[in-house]
């Protein structure tokens, strides 16, 4: 009698894509349904949810290690002030507002002499000082150099 050869079940993953990686993970059933529900309801006008299962989960995981990085992706466009740089802000605009009268309920644009005038009398008149805070204000984007003279408080 002749010998049967038993055959092996192999399982195949789908290609992979060019700059990807196949991972496994061990995830809770119900955060997982949850998840895939809010898939779902997001993306209601889609039938097929396997490749925006992937998608999504990748932006999540972008979220995260930029948020444990301090590093910003696509995703941030924007940076939070500091609430400190924030409540500066507020006051040179107080300041402004109550000297001079200038009206910041859209965003203007104003000499410099006065946005260092407004430092001096709200953080101190130390060149290190008014440097730091134009530089902070510059970093969170309150505001932006028009000119080498003109500054636009946002």
């Amino acid at each position: 009698m002749k010998k049967r050869k038993r055959l092996k079940m192999v399982y195949y993953m789908p290609k992979i894509p060019k700059g990807k990686k196949g991972v496994f993970i061990y995830i809770d059933e119900n955060l997982w349904k949850e998840f895939v529900a809010l898939i779902k309801v997001k993306y209601s006008n889609t039938d097929r949810v396997r490749g925006l299962l992937s998608w999504e989960i990748e932006q999540a995981l972008r979220n995260w290690v930029s948020l444990h990085n301090n590093k910003h992706t696509q995703i941030h466009t924007k940076v939070n002030p500091s609430p400190v740089a924030f409540r500066v802000h507020q006051q040179i605009k107080e300041y402004l507002e109550g000297k001079y009268g200038i009206d910041f309920s859209q965003v203007q644009q104003i000499h410099r002499k006065f946005l260092i005038e407004a430092i001096e009398a709200t953080r101190g008149s130390d060149k290190r000082t008014i440097k730091k805070w134009i530089n902070e204000l510059l970093k969170y984007k309150l505001i932006k150099f028009i000119t080498p003279q003109i500054v636009e408080i946002v």
